[in-house]
Parts: C-alpha cells; structure tokens; sequence
C-alpha cells in the first residue's frame, strides 16, 4: 500500500478532479491525503481520505475574488496578487507538510501542474517519486510559460524557501523544470495535439481527470431543457464576460431553434444580468449534460473544452479579445471546436459554426479512462519507491538469523568506524545510526548550512579520527578536509561525499554516493538501486550499470538469460531505471582497493535477434531504416527488438517523429512498446495505413488514385 499525498489549488475544476483521483486509488488500497482549501473538506472527508487545509474559508473566498482582475491583467500583477492572498506562506506550508509526511519506500507526492511546486521542491529535497497532474493549464499555458512567471515574480521568494529546505537558487527556471524532480506528467493527448508537449509525459488518452462526481443530479427544469435540445453556454469566470458574448450566443440558439443553457461553476462570480432566454444552473453537472448536448458556445475555459472534446461534443468557442490568437490555430488542430474572435462575434457567424458543429460525427471517451491511467501510473511510482538494495538485504535476510547485528558504517579516512546502528529485531528502513566516542557527523547543505531532519544533505565527520590528509596530494586533501565551523580552532572535518539525512528518531539514513548519482533523460538515478534491483534476478552473481550519453548501461556476470533479466527488472523498476544496452562478462573490473572499475567497463555492443533477418516488405524496410538511422547502426533485422539494439522512450519519439514526416502517419509510441520488433511495427502501420484508407469517401479515394 503506498501513500499518496495530493496537492491542488484554485475552483471546483482544479480539485473535484483530485478529489476523483484520491477515490480511486483508495479503492486500489492506498492511503490518500489531499492538499487543498478548506471549503472542500466535507467533500475530501465523507470519501474517507485525509484533509489538510491550507487556508482558511475566509481567505479562500478572498482569493477567488481576486483570480478575475489578476488573469485579465497578464503576469505583471502575480507577485501582488501571491502576497496579498499568503500564497508564499501556502507554498513554504505545502512544502515543509510534504517533508514531515515523508515515509521512504512507501510516499507518491502529487501535485497539480501550474501549482505544483511545494511537489517539486518536497521531491527534489527528498529524492521522493513525484506526479504532475495535468488539469487544465490555463490557455495552454506550457512548462516553458510557467518557468517565465516565476522567474519575473517569483524568484526572490521562492530562492528565500529553496534556502530554508538547503536547496540551491534557481538561475533558470525553464532549465529547472525540464530537470526538475519529476517522475511522470499525467498529461492528457489534446495537450500534445494542440502544441504543449509535457516532459517525461504519460498520455491520457481520455479525460485527462474528472470534476463533476460530486455535483448534484439534475434540477428538472434543466433536464426539460435538455429534452428540448438545448444548448450549452459555459464560460471560464464571471467577470471576463460581459452581455455581448451572452447576447451573441443566445441569439444564434434561436437561429439554430435551440433554447440556451448556462452552466458556471465559479460560486461567486455569477453575472448579474443575463439575457433573455438565458437560463443558470450553478454547478451543472457536465457529464450527465455532454452526451446530450449537441454544441458548445465556450470563452475562455479551457478545462470545458476538453471535457466537451472528450465527451464528444463539437464546439464553437467565442474568444474575447485578449485570448492569445494562436489557440485559434492549436484548437482547430487539434480538432477540438471552432474558434471565432471578438472582432467577428455575430449572431449569424456563430449560428453558421454551430450548425456545422451540430453535423458532426461525435465520439466519446469512457469518463473515468483518465483517472484508471492516472492511478495505474501513480502506482507505478509508488512500486518503484521499494529499495531493492543490499542494505535492505541486511535487515531483512541476516537479522533473523543472527542473536545481535549491528551495522557499523565510515570511511578509511576517519579510520574505518564512525557509526554504529543495532539492527532492531524487526527491522524497517536501514540506518547507519549515531556517531561513536569522540566522533561528530553533521548533515550539510551545498552552502554549508546544517540541514533539517529529513532533508538529505552530504554527510562530514569531525573528531579524534580523523585522519591527516593524503599524502603528496595537497590539493585533494584540501578539497575533502576542511575546517570544522563547528569544533574549537584547527579542527577538521571530511567530506565522506555520501548522502545521508538524519530521520525524526535521531538515527542517519545513507542514501549513497554524491558522486555516483548520475542524471538519465532528466532523470536523477542511484546506480546501486538498479544494481541492487539487478541481483534479484535468479542467475545473476554480479552487476554494475553505467550512464553513456543518454541512455543506462547495465553489465552482468552469471547464467542468468538477458530476456528474462529484462522481463523481472520491468515488473520493480520505472522504465527510465532500465538499462538500454546489456553486457555479459566473465567478471567485472576491479580497482586495486577491490571495487568495480567503472572506466573500463566496455563498450556495449546491441543486442541482435538470434539470426539475422533481412526485411522482407516495404514496411518492414522503412522501419529498420528509420531504426538505423536514430541508433546510429549499420543495419537493423525484422526480428531485431527495439529496446534490445539500444531503444529507449525519448529515441522512441524521434522515430515516431520520422514516420510522421515520412509517410504523413501518426504512429503512437505506445506501439514502439507493445509491438517492439521491426516486423511487428510494420504490421501495426500496415493496419493503421489500411484503417485510415478504410475512413475515405469515395470522392476521396478517387482523388488518391487518380494518376
């Protein structure tokens, strides 16, 4: 069971959808909590999940108040805006809260991706697994856009808490988050399609999360309105509207001999007026509305959009003046609706673009589609928390055979011993415990500051045996000794260049080596972990892995067959923990002090099908072309599997990419992962080739075979 601590802000929109998730994964067995403002707790607690509020309901109505004037005005009043409504104070809270919640092995954290970084910063402190839900960014609003925001309004507050938790200042917020703590972004298809792509992302190929599970039924006199085949009118905030936009639209309903119906959910930004024929029902329900609802007319709120979109609803989108014209353009890519701008709102344009929608074939995604993936992928993480280590192997292997184990962890330059742990009979998490006599351990920051319990640091001893320094090396010796701002004058400490965190019971966690944690596609990964996760595997006796340019490398010694190796390390490591290339070898190097000789691994040579096969139909041949080409081989067989000669997710793209540019198809990668060998590619393109053959009119088809 892993425990999943959400964190959202913002209306009904941005944490009904949470709320949703949370049900999910507790029906799954999971422990969930949610971070959220105080008006939502009835909600979170009658559905048996753990409440934290991060306000009250007093500022909660406050700051809702203040959205409005803030998202018409552009970025220049954010800082006013977050310091007047405490939303620094709310983020330094999150953050801290997240830490203190902290069990190792066992904590997701979950945060929502244009307020998600008390996530961010609690997982880059922790090395926790961390999600970024994809709700509804506002107009599109990219990772590169949000990088932007901060670092014009925000960077001197958020450096301030960076500090506090021992982290660094961020000098470039888009170059932080594109290699921020991130696992996984749960980010909905239409986000791609309309130009947003999302880092490390997990498509949702339905709703990306659903909001409306908690609404009311249906008032009858919406449901007689809808047996009337009504229209409906949504807009983002109250106050963004004004009566043209109501006038418009319910005068294009009655040209289309459609009456209107107005769902907004923002409780107290209702307009005071509307105009005739114009009906509001607070907090409609969408879903039990879409699949009866034959159009759209949308400003602004891009969260209905994409909840019509993945109903199945044409749409008509009404944009107001200061919309970025480009989501024009993204929207009708993506086959979302139709965009119509304020200089052309008339009632007859908009009743041409609804009658068009309402002609359109509509198709419909299963409303929870997004939550099953959203959940599926959330435990993934969590799975991928256990330590597969050979400290784990200690506690829980030797201690039962033995009356008294105790662990005894330092360095040779502080002459072997500096602490000690007494394994408990029923041991949890290992620790490499407290410091002996006449020893001082300390946890430090990059600044040198001491950092809090649970924060992880680089780990110094000082004390009586600490040795002189290395011989003829004055500069290594100054570089790992250093004075000791602690002790009395002369005193000296080393920098063991471990990580370690001190943990609410007064003992050290090790967490391993500074210098050999190495950063994959964005990625931070403990080697050891894998290694560790590696010698689980029947048949393997020894294990290393190593990162060359972007991808891992793993090396073995034993019988144990590649294929199966794979196949165990993808049911207990995330895929980007997966060694790309494998190599078999008699024994690993060692150093003269006994350790594996990491330089002169060598270099890996891809993984062929067990007897070469030549391509044999032109789909085959594109595919080890384009393979080819993106691997950097001389040649590719119809058997050859993808991730065997040197594939992984991020090359999986590039290829995806090539085939769209080649032959004008979209391939999803998913099926570079579930059809993973050259022939088996090709057979999937063949299929969608005749699919999409299979969809044209006859007029169409004629066209295509006309010479």
């Amino acid at each position: 069971m892993a425990r999943v601590i959400m964190s959202t802000h913002g209306s009904h929109g941005d944490v009904l959808p949470f709320v949703a998730l949370g049900r999910v994964l507790q029906g799954r067995g999971h422990e969930v909590e949610i971070l959220t403002h105080a008006p939502f707790a009835p909600i979170v607690e009658q559905s048996g999940m753990t409440f934290t509020p991060i306000d009250t309901a007093e500022e909660y109505d406050r700051n809702l108040a203040d959205t409005p004037p803030l998202l018409a005005s552009g970025l220049e009043r954010w800082r006013a805006y977050y310091e007047r409504n405490h939303l620094f104070d709310q983020i330094t809270f999150e953050t801290n809260h997240l830490i203190n919640r902290y069990i190792p092995g066992k904590t997701v954290f979950v945060g929502r991706h244009t307020t998600a970084i008390s996530t961010l910063f609690a997982g880059e402190v922790l090395d926790a697994p961390t999600a970024w839900v994809a709700v509804t960014p506002i107009q599109y609003m990219s990772e590169r856009g949000i990088a932007h925001m901060y670092a014009r309004t925000m960077s001197d507050h958020l450096d301030g808490l960076r500090a506090g938790l021992g982290l660094p200042p961020v000098a470039d917020w888009t170059a932080w988050f594109a290699s921020a703590h991130l696992d996984v972004a749960l980010w909905p298809e239409w986000f791609d399609r309309a130009g947003t792509p999302a880092p490390r992302r997990v498509r949702l190929t339905g709703a990306p999360l659903g909001d409306d599970t908690d609404l009311p039924e249906l008032p009858a006199e919406a449901v007689e309105l809808l047996d009337r085949n009504a229209v409906l009118l949504t807009g983002g905030t109250g106050r963004m509207l004004h009566g043209r936009f109501y006038e418009v639209a319910v005068e294009a309903c009655r040209l289309v001999g459609r009456p209107a119906l107005l769902a907004v959910r923002h409780r107290d930004l209702v307009p005071e007026k509307l105009p005739d024929g114009m009906r509001w029902f607070p907090r409609l329900p969408f879903p039990q509305v879409m699949p009866r609802v034959g159009a759209v007319l949308h400003h602004g709120g891009i969260g209905t959009l994409i909840r019509a979109a993945t109903a199945g609803t044409p749409q008509v989108v009404l944009a107001h003046g200061f919309d970025r014209s480009e989501n024009g353009a993204r929207l009708t890519a993506a086959k979302l609706g139709s965009w119509l701008p304020e200089a052309r709102w008339t009632p007859e344009e908009t009743a041409s673009l609804l009658t068009d929608a309402l002609a359109q074939p509509r198709t419909s995604v299963p409303a929870d589609h997004g939550l099953t993936a959203a959940a599926e992928a959330i435990e993934e993480l969590a799975g991928s928390t256990v330590a597969y280590s050979a400290r784990h192997l200690l506690t829980r292997d030797l201690r039962p055979r033995l009356h008294r184990l105790v662990n005894v962890y330092g360095p040779t330059e502080t002459t072997i011993w500096s602490t000690t742990w007494e394994v408990p009979a029923e041991p949890a998490e290992p620790r490499i415990g407290r410091p002996i006599a006449n020893t001082q351990v300390y946890v430090l920051d990059r600044r040198g500051g001491v950092t809090p319990a649970f924060v992880a640091g680089e780990l110094l001893i000082g004390g009586a045996g600490v040795a002189g320094g290395y011989h003829g090396r004055k500069d290594l010796t100054a570089d790992r000794f250093v004075p000791d701002p602690f002790g009395p004058p002369g005193a000296r400490l080393y920098r063991t260049g471990d990580r370690a965190r001190w943990r609410p019971d007064g003992q050290l966690e090790f967490l391993g080596r500074l210098d050999n944690q190495i950063k994959v596609r964005g990625f931070r990964v403990e080697p050891g972990e894998v290694e560790a996760a590696i010698l689980t595997c029947p048949g393997v006796d020894q294990a290393a892995v190593v990162a060359r340019g972007d991808i891992l490398l793993g090396y073995v010694v034993g019988a144990a067959d590649i294929a199966d190796l794979r196949d165990h390390l993808e049911r207990i490591l995330p895929q980007y923990m997966m060694p790309a290339l494998w190599t078999r070898l008699p024994a690993l190097p060692l150093t003269i002090s006994g350790k594996v000789d990491r330089k002169s691994l060598p270099d890996p040579v891809p993984e062929r099908a067990a007897a070469y096969v030549e391509p044999r139909t032109d789909a085959e041949r594109l595919v080890a072309e384009i393979w080819a080409e993106v691997l950097g081989l001389d040649r590719v067989g119809a058997h050859d599997d993808f991730f065997t000669v040197g594939g992984h997710s991020l090359i999986a793209v590039r290829v995806a990419a090539r085939l769209r540019a080649t032959i004008e198809l979209d391939v999803p990668i998913r099926n570079l992962f579930t059809r993973r060998t050259v022939a088996d590619l090709a057979r999937a393109i063949e299929e969608l080739i005749t699919a999409e053959l299979g969809d044209l009119s006859e007029e169409e088809a004629g066209r295509l075979a006309a010479p």
